[in-house]
């Protein structure tokens, strides 16, 4: 019997497993927490994110670019551990940093 977990560290989440009968704990990965890029700062004002923010125990920012646009998705990690898409807020950027589009999805 395994127990799945995620951790609070400071600005590291680490995610793993226990397993119960052999008493072994795994860290299976490790996620840094940065607002470095201004597209992350800016997406916590906006309402999406807030609401998403306010619900979301392990909110995770990430960043891409494509063309003039930069996306930021925001997963809670919570849900890592099942495929596809769960629990997210996603706001795409125009090439001057205004938000052009915002969703969420529990």
């Amino acid at each position: 019997m395994r127990w799945w977990f995620i951790t609070d560290s400071g600005n590291v989440y680490k995610e793993g497993t226990v397993d119960l009968f052999t008493r072994r704990v795994s860290v299976n990965d490790r996620f840094i927490y940065s607002e470095k890029a201004p597209e992350i700062k800016e997406s916590k004002q906006l309402r999406t994110v807030r609401n998403f923010l306010y619900f979301s125990r392990f909110p995770m920012p990430e960043i891409r670019r494509e063309g003039n646009e930069t996306i930021v998705t925001w997963r809670e990690l919570s849900y890592s551990f099942l495929p596809g898409e769960h629990f997210i807020a996603r706001v795409k950027f125009d090439k001057m940093g205004r938000a052009v589009q915002e969703y969420i999805k529990f």
